[in-house]
Parts: structure tokens; C-alpha cells; sequence
């Protein structure tokens, strides 16, 4: 009976590893086609996570034109 719960313990790990990737954030959306500097705000949302700058930080995001 061990063998058995053994088996499918490491079946099911294996089944939810393989949902696991890494995710890569480009910010492509930020693009600018000037040639100035754009300020984004306080706060970047890309791909459902959310970038925000530290409390004390007095600068806002912001990107070089392109």
C-alpha cells in the first residue's frame, strides 16, 4: 500500500511541476516613439502583476523615448 500512495504522491507533484514556467515582463506597452523622457506614475501594471516604487522614492517610472 506505501508503494501506492508513493506513486501517485510523486505522479501528482510531477503533474503540478509541469504547470509551473517562468514568465518574462517586456513592458512593451510602455513604448514611446519620441525622443524624450515619459513619466509612467507610481505604479506599472504588466501581465496581471503590478510594479510599484518604494515609499521614500521621490522620482515616478518613467521611459526613454525610442
Amino acid at each position: 500500500m506505501n508503494y501506492r500512495c508513493a506513486l501517485s504522491a510523486s505522479i501528482a507533484a510531477l503533474g503540478l511541476a509541469s504547470f509551473a514556467s517562468a514568465q518574462t515582463l517586456d513592458f512593451q506597452h510602455l513604448e514611446q516613439n519620441n525622443n524624450q523622457v515619459n513619466n509612467v506614475g507610481n505604479v506599472v501594471t504588466e501581465d496581471g502583476f503590478e510594479v510599484t516604487k518604494a515609499p521614500g522614492e521621490p522620482f515616478e517610472f518613467a521611459v526613454f523615448g525610442t
